[in-house]
């Protein structure tokens, strides 16, 4: 009975690692994902403000500019 207590206690022992193991594995992705996601967010932010830039200028330019006639 206690050879069979162990072997039960080692089984759950073995798959509880691997669990582990693969939470392990899991939070390197979500880990990799999110430094991914964050460049790309950079990238966005840094072509947003371009974006503006352009378009504040082109109201300036439309602000000088002379009605017709």
């Amino acid at each position: 009975m206690q050879r069979e207590d162990q072997n039960a206690i080692n089984q759950k022992f073995n798959q509880l690692q691997q669990i582990l193991q693969e939470l392990v594995k899991e939070r390197e992705q979500l880990i990799q994902q999110c430094e991914q996601l964050e460049q790309e967010r950079e990238q966005l932010r840094q072509h947003y403000a371009r974006a503006l830039n352009k378009v504040d200028a082109l109201i300036a330019r439309i602000g000088t500019l002379e009605p017709p006639g």
